[in-house]
């Protein structure tokens, strides 16, 4: 009857999700997400020269839509093959959705923690998670907390580790100061 996959899901509307979640996901995730067509060059290139500088991979330069291709139709195993094809997909997608089409099946699609041996996809579910409300009920800090989360769930969880969860929406907050978002 299920899959393998066991995954908990509420699926929003845009209309539902706070301004500030929307605006804190783009800035922390894809700052460039109105300027591009699913494939951002000069992300790519300020992730590259940050690894370099670093001896590591620090950044990654996959826009949201690249993101969002790479969950829903590709496997997650880093190749050059699966780059190039999240890259020819995403530029596909952009040709045929709205900006809005793809950041709201972003915020529904993405991976946000566990809930047992379920996991928490989307911004929906993981507000009900993480603050026992729903997602139009967020105040500004949850929204921080929620944008800090999506590049590592389980190390920037409030249950799990309430210093790096602290520090990590403290810094989406100090971001979205300095853009003069808030």
């Amino acid at each position: 009857v299920f899959s393998d996959e066991m995954e908990d899901r509420t699926l929003v509307t845009l209309k539902d999700v706070p301004q500030r979640l929307i605006e804190a996901v783009i800035l922390i995730e894809d700052e460039r997400f109105f300027k591009h067509k699913g494939v951002d060059p000069i992300g790519i290139a300020r992730a590259a020269i940050k690894d370099i500088f670093a001896m590591k991979i620090v950044q990654g330069g996959s826009t949201l839509t690249q993101q969002l291709v790479k969950n829903y139709f590709l496997h997650s195993k880093k190749t050059i093959a699966r780059k190039v094809n999240e890259a020819l997909l995403a530029m596909i997608l952009e040709r045929r959705h709205t900006k809005s089409e793809i950041l709201e099946a972003y915020l529904n699609e993405k991976y946000l923690g566990q809930r047992g041996r379920s996991s928490v996809m989307g911004v929906g579910e993981a507000s009900k998670l993480y603050f026992a409300k729903n997602v139009d009920q967020l105040t500004l800090g949850e929204c921080a907390q929620l944008a800090g989360m999506i590049r590592s769930p389980s190390e920037y969880s409030p249950f799990r580790n309430k210093e790096k969860a602290r520090a990590r929406r403290d810094f989406v907050l100090d971001r979205m100061y300095s853009e003069n978002l808030i």
